[in-house]
């Protein structure tokens, strides 16, 4: 890269400029240049080298751990903000080829913006970004070992809890059937009770007709006849759905059944 080569000829000449030179002229446009000699120059050095070298102290041992716990680094929002977007030093442990430290938008993180603009520009190329999924995917896997830990540390594990899931399914399940069994038996009772209402409608309308009843006398028998028909055709209807899903939920595979 020719621009870092010529930095790398020029380092001396080109801090010297720029802190010395830039401390002389501010001296000189406030007239104090003591005073910015202290602060332009001394203090502003020793600030940069402090919040620089504090990512490799701090923040290795204040702050959260989202992504690993496998490395002392940790992720801490002042120090991040000291440093211009270094202080999410796990995520930069985590995931080493991303150009960010911060991944998520309200992060602060100036020089993942700089790098960004410069993009843009085409003064950066090839930016490599983790993907969201594995990211989250990351915080859930880190989350879940810390979790599993605590757990033991309290004489429990997810195993125990899973079996114990599965015991309470299968019993769930056993009582599904149980229910559904009782609804076959009460629709089998009303299919019953259904042809015999039919049964007794017809038989009644037959009776009236051969009793040679007018045809006013015999509408609301047929109405009647008509009633007992959609209710015995309802309820053999109900029977053999409710009957299907016995068989599919002893089966495991439960089907909805048809409201009435």
């Amino acid at each position: 890269d020719p621009i870092l080569r010529w930095q790398h000829r020029h380092i001396i000449t080109i801090g010297t400029v720029v802190n010395l030179g830039t401390t002389v002229i501010l001296g000189w446009l406030t007239g104090n240049m003591l005073g910015m000699f202290v602060f332009a120059l001394i203090l502003r050095l020793v600030l940069t080298q402090h919040f620089t070298f504090l990512i490799n102290s701090a923040a290795h041992v204040w702050g959260s751990q989202p992504y690993s716990n496998a490395h002392t680094a940790r992720d801490n929002w002042l120090l991040s903000f000291f440093s211009f977007g270094e202080g999410y030093h796990n995520y930069h442990h985590s995931f080493q080829a991303d150009y960010r430290n911060g991944p998520r938008l309200y992060n602060w993180d100036p020089s993942k913006w700089l790098i960004w603009m410069m993009s843009k520009i085409g003064l950066a190329s090839k930016l490599r970004r983790s993907p969201l999924d594995v990211t989250l995917g990351k915080i859930f896997d880190n989350a879940r070992q810390n979790f599993e830990a605590r757990l033991a540390s309290v004489g429990e594990t997810v195993e125990d809890w899973r079996a114990a899931t599965a015991d309470r399914t299968a019993e769930a399940q056993d009582a599904v059937r149980e229910a559904l069994q009782e609804r076959v038996v009460a629709s089998e009772l009303r299919c019953e009770e259904a042809l015999n209402e039919l049964k007794a409608a017809r038989a009644t309308l037959q009776t009236r007709i051969s009793d040679g009843v007018g045809i006013f006398e015999r509408s609301p028998l047929r109405k009647r006849l008509r009633e007992a028909r959609r209710s015995t055709l309802e309820a053999l209807e109900q029977w053999q759905d409710l009957g299907r899903a016995y068989i599919e939920a002893a089966s495991a595979t439960p089907v909805p059944i048809r409201a009435r």
